[in-house]
């Protein structure tokens, strides 16, 4: 067969595939996280012994049901997760997901002393490879460690 023939055959593969490309629900009982093929998971830990995390805003891309504020309050110690999905697909072979969330830095009295921004970005390709990152904008007596879906929040 010639080399020609086969990469026209290829690309045709990859633009039908795309075409028809429908995520199946897949559950993951490994934690409280449900995970669809077209949706990944992020965490964020509250590790400071003496801040409070409490959202403030959520936009972007994030799963069905859409998260509430008041819904993702953490305290010191505890943690959260967010849900992403593609919601774009800027070409044949991928599609991206994009949310934001920010919290604010709570200290024992309730009182506001920074704020935390969480960038959670997603990229899901069609042969089911995902590339997933966190990144972190810390403003206030904290630090943020990020990975690719996780982020610490640590004292200073």
């Amino acid at each position: 067969m010639k080399p020609e023939l086969v990469l026209i055959l290829f690309i045709l593969l990859i633009i039908v595939a795309r075409l028809f490309y429908k995520p199946v629900k897949k559950n993951s009982h490994a934690g409280s996280n449900y995970s669809r093929l077209n949706s990944v998971g992020f965490n964020i830990y509250n590790e400071t012994r003496n801040f409070t995390l409490a959202a403030t805003s959520l936009t972007g891309d994030f799963e069905s049901p859409f998260p509430r504020e008041e819904q993702h309050i953490i305290s010191p110690g505890g943690e959260t997760g967010f849900q992403v999905e593609t919601s774009t697909c800027p070409n044949l072979y991928s599609c991206v997901g994009k949310a934001i969330a920010t919290f604010s830095i709570l200290n024992s009295q309730n009182v506001s002393e920074g704020t935390v921004i969480i960038t959670m970005e997603y990229t899901e390709t069609i042969w089911y490879s995902v590339d997933a990152k966190m990144t972190a904008d810390v403003s206030g007596p904290v630090a943020a460690v990020t990975s690719k879906r996780y982020v610490e929040i640590r004292n200073l």
